[in-house]
């Protein structure tokens, strides 16, 4: 089987981690030829990780300006697929363009849309967005569309008017193979290395927090600053691990604290 997986771009986030890791390392044991399109530039450190799965086939419609001439080429690439499996607004939007009797067509809802795409594009832009992307799941020749959670297909059946032969749910999962729980003695491990690698003044009896995820509006990441100023024991200690736009409002508000 010929699988298609298109994604806005190859880069270290949810929905590209939700195919990494959950559907091409499960995908392979069964011999399926996977092929991974993008939309924009790639990070080609992430690619490695698609590579080291046996992921070989990669296209991008990155240099290819107009419109026709990404979905021309997306249909192109895609002529011999059985199914093709998008993630997001622009895969979902230009592979809606072109419609095969041979091919199975899915996509996945990975947010709502007019909550998530305004906070994440601002009012206006977010709305546009979340409306056009609405429209493209009615309208469109997708033999499937799955929602991350039953809050995001229930959305899904509401404002994008889908029957229930058209829609289903299935929750992000975690690839036990490549993430493991940690065991009591494993924590208190890591725990020393943190203290050790970062110099931490740690007093006996604390408690460090992890927060690991993009650093922007809809994630709330200087509210949750603000509460664990406010509420955690001054000996506890927050850690972030991220990157985005509100790195420097997330610095100023923490400056004050050690």
């Amino acid at each position: 089987m010929k699988i298609f997986f298109i994604l806005p771009e190859i880069i270290n986030c949810g929905p590209v981690n939700v195919v990494l890791n959950l559907a091409i390392e499960f995908l392979k044991d069964h011999k399926n030829s996977v092929s991974i399109v993008s939309i924009r530039s790639n990070d080609n450190n992430y690619i490695n990780e698609f590579q080291s799965v046996g992921v070989k086939s990669f296209y991008s419609l990155s240099d290819r300006d107009k419109f026709f001439d990404k979905v021309l080429y997306l249909k192109k690439v895609t002529k011999d697929a059985d199914v093709i499996h998008t993630h997001g607004f622009y895969p979902d939007f230009y592979s809606a363009f072109f419609v095969s009797n041979n091919i199975r067509k899915v996509s996945t809802a990975h947010c709502l849309f007019f909550k998530d795409y305004q906070l994440e594009y601002g009012d206006i832009k977010g709305f546009i967005y979340a409306l056009l992307h609405h429209m493209v799941y009615r309208f469109s020749s997708f033999d499937m569309i799955v929602g991350c959670s039953k809050s995001v297909t229930n959305s899904l059946k509401k404002l994008s008017f889908l029957s229930n032969n058209r829609l289903t749910t299935i929750h992000n999962g975690v690839n036990r193979d490549r993430f493991v729980e940690k065991i009591e003695f494993d924590k208190s491990v890591l725990k020393s290395s943190l203290i050790s690698k970062y110099n931490l003044k740690v007093t006996r009896g604390a408690s460090i927090f992890i927060y690991t995820g993009r650093i922007i509006r809809r994630k709330k990441v200087y509210e949750m600053i603000e509460w664990f100023l406010k509420t955690q024991s001054p000996s506890n200690i927050l850690i972030i691990v991220g990157e985005g736009e509100e790195m420097g409002l997330c610095k100023g508000i923490a400056k004050s604290n050690k």
